[in-house]
């Protein structure tokens, strides 16, 4: 019929060197478990004792009051601390049997605590038994590029999942972890 409503329309122009400037800034969500986690102590544990000796201290702690606990457990892994990584499972040998592994995990389990094994997925060492050329991360020249630690290469982000699945299922599987602590990953 030849009639225009007028335009009633704001237009915003945002000048930046930085291209996420003008995008909307969304507030997180609070992670689903976050209630888990609070009024729980962080016991963030590193140890070199058998685990027949970390079993006592973790069945002794209650008793001192320690009852609302999130255990990260360090220093399990099969060839140690950060060594030959991505492998974690199983148990350090060196410091116990798997069993005697298992029931120091389900003792702090009993006492109803939050309990994670340590797990990196940020490197790959050159010595490991998961190593993959295909899984390294490489500089533009297809180099690998190293990582952080002496003799370690990255892993590329799209394989850190598929060693993550293939440990973390092991770990979980044999040990019946209630909770997972990733301290280093490439995502």
């Amino acid at each position: 019929d030849g009639l225009r409503l007028p335009l009633r329309e704001t237009l915003y122009v945002t000048i930046s060197e930085d291209p996420l400037d003008p995008l909307p800034v969304l507030p997180p969500r609070p992670a689903p478990w976050r209630e888990e986690l609070a009024g729980r102590v962080v016991l963030d544990l590193y140890s070199h004792l058998p685990y027949t000796e970390d079993r006592r201290l973790l069945e002794t702690l209650p008793f001192y009051g320690l009852r609302h606990v999130a255990l990260i457990y360090r220093n399990w892994q099969y060839y140690g601390y950060g060594r030959r990584a991505p492998l974690h499972y199983p148990a350090n040998p060196e410091r116990g049997t798997n069993q005697q592994f298992r029931e120091m995990v389900q003792a702090a389990l009993d006492a109803g605590w939050l309990v994670a094994l340590r797990e990196e997925y940020a490197c790959v060492a050159e010595d490991s038994p998961l190593r993959d050329e295909k899984t390294l991360a490489t500089w533009a020249d297809g180099q690998p590029r190293p990582c952080r630690r002496s003799g370690h290469f990255g892993l590329a982000s799209t394989a850190m999942l598929d060693y993550a699945r293939l440990q973390s299922t092991h770990i979980q599987r044999n040990y019946q972890t209630n909770a997972v602590f990733v301290e280093g990953h490439t995502a």
